[in-house]
């Protein structure tokens, strides 16, 4: 005669594992959610659809060779997200270049007697259009909406 034993399946995981599993999961995706957030906006920044246009007196701006600013322009109201915006004027119209830098997002600037945006971490170099002349850059200068109407100037989001 066999005796046969039975015994109850053991569980994979017990009801304090799957406490510490629920805590591990709830932690993670706070502390991962806002990264998450901050990559997808840097992998998706804004555009000049969802900017607001913020105007500027043109008497406000002081033009060296052409090139005023930068001038600081909120892209969504209250968001905190702010650039500095070149503002440009050639012989073909006005344009707006952001003081970002395409290389590592430092902030650029205006070099008068040289006639180029200057970029001081690496050395990036940028003309008049925004277009690169030197440097690691690997892109042009961002560029926004602007356009002069009498006496303001008004500026909006990326183009």
């Amino acid at each position: 005669m066999a005796y046969v034993i039975r015994t109850k399946p053991k569980p994979l995981i017990g009801r304090k594992g799957l406490v510490q599993l629920a805590i591990f999961a709830i932690v993670t995706g706070l502390i991962g959610l806002p990264y998450i957030g901050a990559a997808l906006r840097y992998l998706y920044p804004a555009e000049g659809q969802g900017g607001q246009t913020e105007t500027y007196p043109l008497s406000s701006l002081t033009f060296q060779n052409g090139v005023a600013g930068p001038v600081t322009y909120e892209f969504t109201k209250g968001a905190g997200d702010v650039a500095g915006v070149y503002i440009v004027k050639n012989p073909g119209g006005v344009l707006g270049l952001e003081q970002t830098c395409t290389h590592l997002g430092c902030p650029i600037a205006w070099n008068a007697s040289a006639n180029q945006f200057q970029c001081p971490c690496h050395g990036s170099k940028f003309n008049r259009e925004g277009l690169v002349v030197g440097g690691p850059a690997p892109l042009p200068l961002y560029r926004h909406d602007v356009a002069i109407v009498g006496n303001t100037v008004f500026v909006k989001g990326r183009v």
